[in-house]
C-alpha cells in the first residue's frame, strides 16, 4: 500500500493508481501501529495504538476529475439529438465512463415529468441510464446531473462524502407542437383534398 506514517509524524494516506485496480480490489484501509512517548516532567508513559489510514482523496478526485468527469460531455451523453438544447428523443446515460469501473455514474433529473431517468435493470456498469423525454405543448428545460462515487471506499462514510461529485447538464426538452400541427395537416391534406 502506498500510504504510511513518517517518524516525524507526517502521514501518508492511501492511495494507488486506480486504473490498476481490479472491480475485486479489497485493500479500502491500510492500518499501522504508532508507538507514542508521551513525556511530563520526568514522567513518561510508552503508548502503542492501531492507526487506520484511508484513501488520499485528493488524489482520487484528481484522478476520477481527469478521466472520468472531463469525459462526460453533450456530445457523450445527447445520443440522436442534435443537441442537449434541443432533446427529441431519448438518451443512454453511461453508468460508467471509459470502461473507469471504480467510479460509478448516478444520473438524475430535476423534473421526471419533463425528462425521465431510468436506473439500468443491472447495476454493474454494463447497462445504461436511460433519459426520455416527455414532450409536450411547450419546450421544458430541466437539469440533468450525473453524480459520480467513488466505488472503492470500503463503506467509510467520510471517503465517500468527499469523493462524490456531481457535475449538471442543461436540457431543453423540445414541445411537439409544431410536429402535431405540421402531421395532422399533412394527414388532411393527403386524405381530404
Amino acid at each position: 500500500a502506498y500510504a504510511g506514517i513518517a517518524k516525524d509524524g507526517t502521514i501518508t494516506h492511501l492511495y494507488y493508481d486506480l486504473n490498476k485496480l481490479s472491480d475485486m480490489f479489497y485493500t479500502r484501509t491500510t492500518s499501522y501501529t504508532v508507538d507514542f512517548t508521551l513525556k511530563k516532567g520526568d514522567a513518561e508513559k510508552k503508548l502503542s495504538r492501531r492507526v487506520v489510514l484511508t484513501w488520499d482523496t485528493v488524489k482520487v478526485n484528481k484522478q476520477m476529475k481527469d478521466e472520468v468527469i472531463d469525459l462526460t460531455t453533450e456530445d457523450l451523453i445527447k445520443g440522436d439529438n442534435t443537441s442537449l438544447g434541443e432533446v427529441t428523443s431519448t438518451m443512454e446515460l453511461p453508468s460508467k465512463i471509459n470502461g473507469k469501473t471504480w467510479c460509478e455514474v448516478v444520473w438524475t433529473s430535476s423534473d421526471s415529468d419533463v425528462l425521465k431517468v431510468t436506473a439500468p435493470s443491472v447495476t454493474d456498469g454494463s447497462s445504461p441510464y436511460t433519459a426520455e423525454p416527455l414532450r409536450g405543448i411547450e419546450d421544458q428545460k430541466v437539469t440533468l446531473t450525473a453524480t459520480y462515487k467513488f466505488r472503492q471506499s470500503g463503506g467509510d462514510e467520510t471517503v465517500e462524502k468527499e469523493t462524490q461529485q456531481t457535475k449538471t447538464f442543461e436540457v431543453t426538452v423540445k414541445s411537439i407542437g409544431d410536429e402535431i400541427h405540421s402531421k395532422m395537416q399533412k394527414d388532411l391534406d393527403d386524405n381530404y383534398t
